[in-house]
């Protein structure tokens, strides 16, 4: 299959594999009736959220730049717009189709992926919607990330094996193959202040290399031990966090660090014990989660050496995505009644987030990244028919 951030939104992928590597495979969820039974109370929510969708439509927000400025998508079964909220109203990025947003960095340029009527990756940035193309011969891309410099890294080709795809660097009007290494496709996942580029090349079925390109050359930056490392997040000082599979065959976090690849373990004692970062801030701290020793999956926190456990919201399961410069970390739980509700863990407490509605069957809010002001975005289920809605958390 291809790496898991091909395509799909980071919200739907982060609570899917934090299910499935924690059962000790990619594949199975732990069932429901594996959700404690107790009914134990929340803590008072500290955060207001802040509904931003339209009713009758489903919408979801994936990011926030420190100016408040959040993007995301909003749509129903025949359209869906990429989206800009800013001070309370909603612009509509593309016009046409179905959209989304993927990232925005701290100018208000935005860059996403669109599905139709013409499959491709865009750049928004004062009003005017570019369309940045494809390598020459590739039917379609989609643009994931975008740094302070307005240069955009995305993939172009197909999501199918075996069928090949490209890393992309568009710059100013150009567009770059990154290269494949020794694969047929090659997906970035973040790109750092330097122009600093990380992903993963998938070698062939269940093989994935994680990857550093700069200066226009990409770089294999080691394993754990087995065929399968994908690095997540990149920092400016060039260090990167990920996972990979080690020789015993379980999936632990790593740190990358100038050369040096550091297996970070797990809070677990099982043998199948297994932990994954999806974060690292400034200041070298890393977030994810880890197996504990009586068999859950907690969000963990990672800085000079020690792991910490952060808990849960009365769950077995959590998971932190995320970690600003203030050393605030987001995240999202199951909670003893085994829905999902978001976190923000600062000063040792971990702190629910409200949801926009509850009540019913499916009722839950899952968040999707938090910016330096401490400021919060994700979506939230508003009805029992499924209906979604953008939220915005804030104090």
């Amino acid at each position: 299959m291809r790496h898991p951030s091909l395509w799909p939104t980071a919200a739907s992928f982060l609570l899917a594999s934090v299910v499935a590597l924690a059962s000790g495979c990619t594949e199975t969820p732990l069932q429901p009736s594996a959700i404690r039974a107790s009914r134990n109370a929340l803590p008072t929510p500290a955060y207001r959220a802040t509904d931003l969708g339209t009713p009758g439509k489903n919408s979801s927000a994936v990011a926030i730049n420190a100016r408040g400025q959040i993007v995301g998508s909003n749509g129903d079964a025949f359209e869906q717009r990429a989206v800009m909220w800013e001070k309370g109203t909603m612009v509509d990025l593309t016009t046409t189709g179905v959209a989304d947003a993927r990232a925005i960095n701290e100018q208000g340029q935005v860059v996403g992926c669109a599905f139709s009527p013409t499959p491709g990756s865009f750049l928004w940035e004062r009003g005017t919607l570019i369309d940045l193309g494809t390598i020459p011969g590739d039917p379609q891309s989609c643009a994931y990330a975008v740094n302070n410099r307005g240069q955009v890294v995305g993939v172009s080709g197909v999501n199918f094996a075996p069928a090949p795809c490209h890393a992309f660097l568009w710059e100013r009007g150009t567009m770059i193959d990154l290269g494949r290494l020794d694969g047929f496709c090659a997906n970035p996942s973040a790109i750092n202040s330097a122009g600093q580029v990380i992903g993963a090349v998938e070698l062939g079925p269940g093989q994935w290399r994680a990857f550093l390109w700069e200066r226009g050359t990409m770089t294999d930056i080691g394993t754990l031990g087995s065929t399968f490392t994908v690095s997540n997040a990149i920092n400016s000082r060039g260090q990167i966090v990920g996972h990979g599979r080690t020789a015993s065959g379980v999936f632990h976090a790593f740190l990358w660090d100038h050369g040096t690849m550091t297996d970070l373990g797990t809070l677990g004692t099982q043998a199948n014990a297994q932990s994954q970062a999806w974060a690292i801030n400034e200041a070298g701290q890393v977030v994810g989660w880890t197996s504990t020793a009586n068999g859950e999956v907690h969000a963990s926190l990672w800085e000079q050496g020690t792991m910490t456990d952060l808990g849960t919201l009365g769950g077995i399961q959590s998971n932190a995505i995320a970690i600003n410069a203030r050393g605030q970390v987001l995240g999202n739980s199951l909670t003893a009644d085994g829905e999902f509700r978001p976190f923000v863990w600062e000063g040792a407490t971990m702190i629910a987030l409200p949801p926009l509605a509850s009540g019913f069957d499916g009722a839950g809010a899952t968040a999707t990244a938090i910016n330096s002001a401490g400021q919060v975005v994700g979506e939230s289920v508003v009805s029992p028919n499924g209906e979604r809605h953008a939220v915005l958390w804030t104090r």
